[in-house]
């Protein structure tokens, strides 16, 4: 979504997706929200700033590394273990 946001090219992460709002086909077809809208200016930069810094490029690369993991786990117990590391991954922005 941040890619859509900035007008940048999305790219397809094969990557374990719990929900059809996660799909890069979601953000394209229905997230519209841009960082050229007026209203939305203060975020953008806001979000811009945010996600250029070590630690969110450190816990975005973890994150994905945790979904990718997803994408083929077949393991319940590791499945857990993984689904909730990536929750806690929220609470360390």
């Amino acid at each position: 979504m941040f890619d859509k946001f900035f007008g940048r090219p999305i790219d397809k992460i094969e990557k374990w997706e719990s929900s059809n709002l996660e799909t890069a086909e979601f953000a394209i077809d229905y997230f519209d929200y841009t960082h050229t809208q007026e209203n939305l200016t203060d975020f953008a930069e806001w979000l811009n700033r945010l996600t250029q810094t070590e630690q969110f490029i450190a816990l975005a690369d973890k994150y994905l590394e945790i979904y990718t993991r997803l994408q083929n786990e077949e393991d319940f117990e590791t499945r857990s273990y993984l689904v909730n590391q990536a929750s806690q991954l929220g609470n360390e922005v």
